[in-house]
């Protein structure tokens, strides 16, 4: 099954869309201006809606990790992927393993929180 993916372009007011052939789309979060990770089938890939329309394909990201959710901390750059009840923690810049957590119950949801 392809799922479509609606993109509104705030300069031009339109809205489109565009099937990425990725499947079935578990996660996706916006990384940069315009760039996506999309989690798809256990798989990370990567998005860049900044080429125009229709979208370059989608590239592998991470592969064959199972991972069903995604969360990104921008100030440490580090990813996380959850599987379960498995949280991955990858820099996200050189795709390196940094750690990983088992919990007793299937990880729901990851939240940041900082001291200001």
């Amino acid at each position: 099954m392809k799922l479509t993916w609606y993109y509104y372009a705030p300069l031009t007011g339109f809205l489109s869309t565009h099937s990425l052939g990725l499947g079935q789309i578990d996660d996706c979060l916006e990384i940069d201006l315009g760039v996506y990770l999309v989690v798809h089938g256990g798989n990370v890939s990567r998005v860049n809606t900044n080429s125009g329309f229709p979208f370059l394909t989608p590239a592998s990201y991470l592969t064959g990790l199972s991972v069903n959710r995604i969360w990104y901390d921008d100030l440490t750059d580090e990813l996380y992927l959850a599987s379960g009840n498995v949280l991955n923690v990858y820099d996200y810049s050189s795709v390196t393993l940094k750690g990983t957590y088992n919990h007793i119950n299937t990880i729901q949801e990851v939240l940041f929180w900082y001291n200001k």
